[in-house]
């Protein structure tokens, strides 16, 4: 139902959370593909987790920014 729901609504792109496994948002992309529609994985966003101290998202300012900006770029292709 969701596919269905993505192809009549000409979804481009899904994200996953961080701390999940993408592996059915991969399963979501194949079954659009098949009902003819491309839709890119946009990446993770952080929301329970956060990255890595160290990387982007390793505080809660950088986690909103790296969300955003995230977002942004698979709205923009």
């Amino acid at each position: 139902n969701l596919a269905d729901y993505m192809v009549e609504h000409q979804v481009k792109s899904v994200f996953f959370e961080s701390s999940v496994a993408k592996k059915s948002v991969e399963s979501l992309i194949e079954a659009c593909k098949g009902r003819g529609l491309e839709v890119s994985l946009g990446g993770p966003l952080y929301s329970d987790a956060l990255s890595e101290p160290e990387k982007p998202a390793g505080n809660y300012l950088g986690m909103l920014t790296y969300n955003a900006e995230l977002i942004t770029k698979a709205m923009m292709q």
